[in-house]
C-alpha cells in the first residue's frame, strides 16, 4: 500500500512553536520518524494509523501543509511503533505516537517542497490516506527532477 502522510501544519505544533514547521521537518528527518497526535492514547486513531494501517515496507509520501511534498520513505517494522509517555525535550509537537521511517528522498527545506498543484495531484486532507500508483509516480518523478532532492539509501 502507498500512503499520503501529512507531517503537520502549524496547528500540530505546540503553541510556542507554530513558527517552526521547518525545524519540525528537520526533527522528523533526523529522528527517522512520522508522528501522530489524536487522543494520545493507545488504541486511538494514532495507534490505528501508525501501528495497524501502515505495514512494514509500505511507501510513505510526507506532505507539509501549505508547503507540499517534502519526503518519501519506507515504513520500518510495525514493532517500531511507540506511544511516548513523555515527549523528548527537543520535540516541537504534542504528538505522542511515533513510527520509524527510512527516508529515501527528501528536501531539507520546506522552501523546496513539491507543491501538489504543480504536479497536478491533490494534497492529503487527513493525517493519512491511501494513494494510487499514478499519484505516487507523479510525486516520485517530481522528487527525481528536483535538484534540491536528497537521495539516501
Amino acid at each position: 500500500m502507498i500512503h499520503d502522510f501529512n507531517i503537520g501544519d502549524i496547528t500540530s505544533l505546540k503553541p510556542e512553536n507554530k513558527h517552526r514547521l521547518g525545524e519540525w521537518w528537520t526533527y522528523l528527518l533526523t529522528k527517522n520518524v512520522i508522528v501522530a497526535g489524536f487522543d494520545g492514547e493507545l488504541g486511538d486513531d494514532g495507534t490505528r494509523i501508525l501501528r495497524d494501517r501502515i505495514g512494514e515496507g509500505e511507501w510513505i509520501f510526507a506532505y507539509a501543509s501549505e508547503h507540499g511534498y517534502v519526503g518519501v520513505g519506507l515504513a520500518t517494522s510495525c514493532e517500531t511503533y511507540r506511544l511516548l509517555e513523555e515527549l523528548p525535550s527537543d520535540c516541537l509537537s504534542d504528538n505522542p505516537h511515533y513510527r520509524d521511517i527510512r527516508w529515501l528522498y527528501y528536501v531539507e527545506s520546506l522552501d523546496h517542497a513539491i507543491k501538489a498543484s504543480t504536479i497536478e495531484v491533490y494534497h492529503p486532507v487527513q493525517t493519512e490516506q491511501e494513494i494510487k500508483n499514478d499519484k505516487a509516480e507523479k510525486i516520485l518523478r517530481a522528487f527525481w527532477q528536483n535538484p534540491k532532492t536528497v537521495i539516501r539509501f
